[in-house]
């Protein structure tokens, strides 16, 4: 096969790519939740709607995961305000097995 222009392969310097990392920015304080071993409240105000109606969680980084860190996620409510959301604990971490 021929590595060229034509056949769209470039090399470094022909390509301009962007600066800025697209999507949203993380709403988890995935590393407080390490450092603290405290449950990490996310109320729903922060999450989307269809996040809420289909009951999706978010994802901790793939970094922890494969550093062995386990993470719990349960329904709640907030002890003061009252709003519901999400419960977000550190339940194992790698120097624990």
């Amino acid at each position: 096969m021929d590595f060229t222009a034509e056949n769209n392969f470039f090399g470094d310097d022909e390509l301009q790519f962007d600066q800025h990392r697209s999507g949203r920015p993380p709403i988890v304080d995935w590393n407080g939740i390490i450092d603290s071993n405290m449950w990490f409240f996310l109320p729903n105000s922060l999450r989307s709607e269809s996040a809420i109606v289909n009951d999706n969680r978010p994802s901790p980084p793939t970094r922890f995961l494969c550093d062995g860190y386990k993470f719990t996620m349960k329904k709640t409510t907030h002890p003061e305000t009252g709003e519901a959301g999400l419960g977000i604990k550190c339940s194992l971490y790698p120097d624990d097995v």
